[in-house]
Parts: C-alpha cells; sequence; structure tokens
C-alpha cells in the first residue's frame, strides 16, 4: 500500500492493489487509467502533507495505530469519497474571496473589495486608495478629527492592505483589526480580534527613537520594532498563538502572573486566555502563515479547534459532540476547496459523521461520532 501511494511499487504490484480495491464492491463503476491516477493524486496530497521534516497523516487518534492500517484505510476511504461523495451540503461559498469594509466610529462605511484598481475615495476625512496592484492604502488628513476606525472581513473572506506607516497587514476570516485615523510614526498602535500576519517597517519617531508597533489582543500585549510575525487570537477562543518569522518580538500576557517574554524566529508562543500562562513551541516558519497563502495547515489539532477554524471560513455554524470534540487531526485544506470537500477528507477516518441541521437559519454541520 505504502509503495502504491507513493507511486514506487511494480507493474504487478500496481495491479494486485487495483485488483483488490474493484473487488471492494460489484457495483462500482470501471476508473480509466486517468481518472484513477488524478485520483490517486488527490488522495495521496490530501492524505500525506509532504513536508521537508516528515510527513503529517490526515487523522491522529488519541491512541496508537499501526502505520500499515492507516495507509490501508486512508487508501480505502480516499478512493470511495472521492468516486462517490455524499452530497451533505448543498452548495457552500468558496474561500478564494478577498472582502473587507472599513467602518468608523462616526457611523461611516465603506466596502472595500468594490474598489476598482487605480481607484481612490474619501470617507470622513481619510483617504482610501486601491493601487494598480490591488493593495489597499489608507490615509488621514492632519486636519480631520481623530476617530476609531475598525477593518472587517466577514467570514469566509480575507483582505490585505498597507497601514500609513507603511505596514503590510493581512487580515483573515472573520477578524477585525482596530486603530485611530490619526495612526502615525508616533502612534503605531492597533488592536486585534482575529488572525492578522504582520510585516512592520523599523521606523523613528520625531525624537530619533525606535517606533514601537504594539498589537493588543485579547489578555495580551504584543510590542515589536520591525519584524514578520502572525497572531491569532479570537475573542472567544480559549488560546491566542503568536508566531514570530523574523526580527524580535515582545510579548506580555495581561492576566495571571502577567509574564514578559522575548521571542525568537521560529518561535510561537500559546496564550492559555484563562490562566494567563505563556507555553514556548518551535515551530515550521512557514506553517503559522500557510494561510496567507490560501492554505490552512494544521497538526495534531483537537476536532472542537478545528470545527471553529473551519466554520470561520466557510462562514456556517459546527457542533461538535463532545465524545468526539479530542480526536486530534493533521493535514492541509486548500482555500479553493469548498466545505464538501473539507467533510469528506474528515469522514475518510471513518470515526466521525457530519450531518446536515436543514431546520436551522443558518446553515449548520454537527458532528458526530460514527459508531
Amino acid at each position: 500500500m505504502k509503495k502504491y501511494l507513493e507511486g514506487s511499487c511494480t507493474a504487478s504490484e500496481k495491479k494486485l492493489v487495483e485488483t483488490w480495491y474493484e473487488g471492494l464492491s460489484a457495483t462500482s463503476e470501471e476508473l480509466d487509467e486517468a481518472t484513477f491516477a488524478h485520483n490517486l493524486d488527490t488522495i495521496k496530497l490530501k492524505l500525506f502533507d509532504q513536508t521537508k521534516v516528515k510527513t503529517v497523516k490526515w487523522y491522529q487518534s488519541p491512541y496508537t495505530v499501526a502505520a500499515s492500517i492507516a495507509v490501508a484505510v486512508s487508501l480505502l476511504f480516499g478512493i470511495r469519497y472521492l468516486r462517490k461523495a455524499p452530497a451533505i451540503v448543498e452548495k457552500i461559498v468558496l474561500l478564494d474571496q478577498e472582502k473587507a469594509y472599513i467602518l468608523t466610529s462616526s457611523g461611516d462605511s465603506l466596502n472595500l473589495s468594490g474598489l476598482e484598481l487605480g481607484e481612490k475615495a474619501s470617507l470622513n476625512g481619510m483617504s482610501i486608495e486601491r493601487n494598480n496592484n490591488g493593495e489597499i492604502y489608507y490615509s488621514s488628513l492632519s486636519t480631520a478629527i481623530p476617530q476609531e476606525v475598525k477593518i472587517v472581513t466577514p467570514p469566509a473572506s480575507q483582505y490585505r492592505f498597507i497601514l500609513p506607516d507603511s505596514t503590510k497587514v493581512h487580515l483573515n476570516a472573520g477578524s477585525i483589526l482596530v486603530f485611530k485615523s490619526d495612526f502615525s510614526n508616533e502612534n503605531r498602535i492597533v488592536t486585534l480580534n482575529g488572525e492578522a500576519y504582520f510585516e512592520v517597517n523599523r521606523l523613528l519617531n520625531k525624537q530619533g527613537e525606535k517606533s514601537p508597533f504594539i498589537v493588543n489582543s485579547r489578555g495580551q500585549k504584543i510590542k515589536v520594532l520591525g519584524t514578520n510575525f502572525n497572531v491569532f487570537a479570537y475573542d472567544g477562543d480559549s488560546f491566542s498563538n503568536t508566531t514570530l518569522l523574523e526580527g524580535s518580538v515582545e510579548l506580555q500576557a495581561l492576566s495571571g502572573k502577567r509574564e514578559s517574554i522575548i521571542l525568537k524566529p521560529g518561535q510561537k508562543v500559546t496564550l492559555d486566555n484563562k490562566k494567563g500562562e505563556l507555553t514556548f513551541n518551535s515551530i515550521e516558519r512557514s506553517a503559522s502563515i500557510d494561510w496567507t497563502s490560501g492554505y490552512y495547515k494544521f497538526e495534531n489539532e483537537s476536532l472542537d479547534v478545528l470545527a471553529k477554524r473551519l466554520s470561520r471560513w466557510y462562514d456556517v455554524e459546527i457542533a461538535v459532540d463532545p465524545s468526539v470534540a479530542q480526536l486530534t487531526f493533521g493535514g492541509r485544506i486548500s482555500r479553493k476547496e469548498d466545505l464538501q470537500k473539507a467533510i469528506e477528507i474528515l469522514e475518510m477516518t471513518g470515526e466521525i459523521k457530519v450531518l446536515l441541521d436543514d431546520k436551522s437559519v443558518k446553515k449548520k454541520l454537527i458532528i458526530t461520532n460514527n459508531n
């Protein structure tokens, strides 16, 4: 099985595996060579996310599972689901959306995704421009009265924009970034509820001193001078993650022992929002910002946490049965795939089943035990 998935088996071994699969169902239609090869490639991409360090399995139970059994089950479920996927969900919105809104405390709003290339817009003393590269620039008139500004990405959407100090921000689905309209080199402070990737410029203030860039989020304060980092901090979650890619970051917990730590590149710190405790982890740098390239990569992630992420990505309510909430998964989902495909991937494990609650006003999925 393993050699078949890797494409290293002999012709006779390949025939043996294909004959075995075709014998599983007398009613299954015969696959032509091209279709079978395409399906197999898709299975390998989903079940075995090849990295430079190691292979990530799509499913990892809390208990030890023999590798040979995992490969056999993966192949069986993969081909079956790719050939005959059950239509649990009708039409699910795709994730390939760039959408955001800007809101001011005075009540004004603007749909940023509605701006054409090269178009400029004014909003209560603020100037907003979308350049020919599609990037959104924001600036405020010096005579304007300072006010609170929010940039909001709805579920199933993302957005990139540039702050007045040239800091680049990529905001993930269901996130809110708040700052003052007089944001400048002297006042680089933002508040985040959600997930964002920041590329911060090193700047000096009027006194010639390094001007810090500060990110406030639930239970923590992050202070940087010039660096690239990712913050995952949704108000409703039990934890927050901050991952440093380049430069240096100082993070302080605002509860518990109010610990303060310095992160080094390649480190991730997790904040327990209830206890205020910080935990260090080393991480593959690219994994934390995979989502900015259109992928969602996760490893040893519990189903209840995974469900929250998928809920934001696809704008769908997901309820998880407590009996399966702590099952752990690992893998990679493309942003271009719809929710139906994500469901098929999760069900390949045979441990869970996903049901559609068509009685609820908003589309709702229920994940429960398959036994």
